[in-house]
């Protein structure tokens, strides 16, 4: 009584309604005549009454039980309750007062939560969150069933029941594993819900939950096509026997399907499952726990291509050193990549285990492993990491023991690698002729290379003429390295010579100790080469040059050594030293320099000294 209802209760809106909603609990009773004593009049207001017809789902709670005042039988409708005026306002008269009655069809709010229901929110819509996933992840599961069955029946195979059934038992096992965890977030409360950080975790563990799933499955049905393949193929007890190896892929089976599927949200487990290889410390890679790993030499190509992805994304910046085959690596993810001469050497299970990092690296420009015994076996492996890491400038295998066996791989790697490929040293190697005749033809398309060695690989004419006809493409050789390969002859030298017209920027030419030419062989191969080029071990008594490498000079330099050790071992002559009758300098013919080595009595000769002299004399 004493108020006035909106105007909205008395005119119709656009929709032709009338009415309005109760944002607040809305107290009603079954009694007239307590409403009415509710409503008295005041000020000369006419009482106003809400006559409201209710339905079996639109209905408030009795509180009479609840109420101070059991006898007015209150009827308590929830808040944000829609009223709606369906019929016209009336005057009624009671005891002795007018009255106006409104009808009223009340809409009751469904969906107001209970104060239960608000602490439980986070909790209910993460379980229904989680139940969601589970559901999908089963759909997908059973996509994954039906599409390997296909991929069989397209290949031929027919239907298998057995595959069919393990599959899908796979699937199952995966599907119980969700369960568990909705099981193990249901037995959370809701306080526990409603932590933010708690909260965060759960919500990350059920969405990660499913990509996991559908990586173990897919691990599981990889390792099992894997096993399968190995038990078809015929075994037996001997050398080629597949039963090892079987074996070994029915325990990374059994390993993938044991290993939980949170367990798959790490980087370490994830490549340890995919690679079968336990003895490596993988999970501490990813922690980063690690300053120096170890390489084992037991992995095979693909395993150490695992773990070296593993290293370069998750410690490539904490890992210092690896040790490969018992020997160290520094900076391994740096641009240069050098383990010259190592003590012990890498040898070829060594180099087996180091290749891969030659595709991960992404960055190489020089590999030096000279003096290492690579040999043939190391150098297929080290080849086929050569043939992803692009950009390699410098290449450098000097002493490795490799025979004609590693040309064909290498010429292959040599090939990809041509338009970065600066510098190939292959000295005091094995190649022989037809090493050279398979690795020539890689070279023609070697536009960049400047530096080639191939000293002391036991090279002859054949070799040579091989060489000559491709060396042609290097067109940016400056430096060519054949000495030390007494087999070839005049014909091997002037058909490399004949090669090198056309190479303008070339600058040395190195013979030496390949073999004792004429004068005429000497002056034909100084009139194929470049004007600007050197040619060194060509018609000279004294050889003073400039090497390519560091291999090169040590070659130098033993050789040096053992020449001043043969002049010291000759037996000294009453009268004189027999001394050579003449020395030929680079540039001058052997009749423009004549230099006779004068003494006296038990003084050894010395040979700048009588250089001097005889310049001093004017002999030139």
């Amino acid at each position: 009584g004493g108020l006035l209802l909106p105007k909205q209760f008395w005119d119709h809106d656009e929709f032709g309604c009338r009415g309005g909603v109760e944002f607040g609990f809305l107290s009603t009773t079954t009694r007239r005549e307590v409403a009415i004593q509710y409503g008295a009049r005041k000020d000369d207001l006419r009482p106003t009454v809400f006559e409201i017809e209710l339905g079996q789902v639109d209905r408030g709670a009795s509180v009479s039980f609840l109420s101070q005042y059991p006898c007015e039988d209150e009827i308590l409708i929830p808040p944000l309750s829609n009223m709606e005026v369906y019929g016209d306002p009336r005057m009624e008269l009671c005891a002795g007062d007018e009255i106006i009655v409104v009808p009223l069809r009340v809409s009751v709010n469904q969906k107001s939560l209970t104060m239960d229901q608000i602490v439980s929110r986070r909790r209910t819509l993460h379980l229904a969150m989680t139940e969601t996933l589970r559901a999908e992840t089963m759909a997908e599961l059973a996509e994954l069933c039906r599409a390997e069955e296909e991929a069989r029946r397209s290949k031929g195979c027919g239907p298998s029941g057995r595959l069919l059934g393990e599959s899908q038992s796979d699937a199952a096992s995966i599907v119980e594993e969700f369960d568990a965890l909705i099981r193990e977030q249901r037995e959370k409360g809701d306080g526990w819900y409603n932590n933010d950080e708690q909260y965060k975790t759960a919500v990350e563990d059920s969405v990660v939950r499913k990509r996991l799933s559908i990586l173990k499955y897919r691990m599981i049905r990889e390792k099992s096509e894997q096993a399968r393949a190995l038990t078809l193929v015929v075994g037996g007890d001997g050398p080629w026997s597949c039963a090892p190896a079987a074996a070994h892929a029915a325990e990374g089976l059994n390993r993938v399907r044991r290993t939980p599927v949170r367990d798959f949200a790490n980087e370490g487990v994830l490549h340890r499952l995919r690679s079968g290889f336990e003895d490596f410390a993988w999970e501490d890679v990813v922690e980063r726990k690690l300053s120096r790993v170890e390489v084992p030499t037991a992995m095979d190509y693909d395993q150490a291509k695992l773990a070296w992805e593993l290293m370069k994304k998750s410690g490539s910046g904490a890992i210092r050193e690896v040790v490969v085959g018992g020997v160290v690596v520094t900076r391994p993810f740096g641009d240069t990549l050098e383990l010259h001469a190592s003590r012990p050497p890498l040898g070829s299970p060594g180099a087996a285990a180091l290749a891969p990092l030659l595709e991960v690296h992404g960055g190489l420009t020089r590999l030096n492993l000279c003096g290492n015994a690579v040999q043939d076996e190391g150098l297929k492996h080290l080849c086929r990491g050569l043939r992803a890491a692009h950009g390699v400038r410098r290449i450098e295998l000097q002493s490795n023991g490799i025979t004609q066996r590693g040309a064909r791989p290498l010429a292959d790697a040599v090939s990809l690698l041509s338009p970065s490929l600066e510098v190939l040293l292959l000295g005091d190697n094995e190649l022989g002729d037809q090493g050279v005749c398979d690795l020539a033809p890689a070279l023609a398309s070697c536009t960049s290379l400047q530096q080639l060695d191939l000293a002391s690989n036991g090279v002859s004419d054949e070799g040579c003429r091989a060489l000559a006809d491709h060396l042609g493409g290097a067109t940016s050789l400056q430096h060519l390295n054949l000495s030390g390969n007494p087999h070839m002859g005049p014909a091997g030298a002037l058909a490399a010579a004949s090669a090198t017209a056309g190479l303008a920027g070339l600058k040395t030419f190195h013979l030496k100790g390949s073999l004792e030419f004429h004068a005429r062989t000497s002056r034909e191969i100084r009139a194929l080469v470049p004007g600007g080029c050197s040619v060194f071990g060509v018609g000279e008594g004294v050889l003073v040059a400039e090497e390519l490498g560091r291999s090169s000079r040590a070659r130098v330099m033993m050789r040096r050594s053992q020449d001043e050790e043969d002049y010291n071992s000759l037996p000294s002559p009453q009268t004189g030293w027999g001394v050579p009758e003449m020395a030929t300098l680079r540039g001058f013919s052997s009749e423009s320099l004549n230099l006779k080595w004068g003494r006296e009595e038990g003084e050894k000769p010395n040979m700048r000294e009588s250089l001097r002299r005889t310049l001093s004399a004017g002999a030139l």
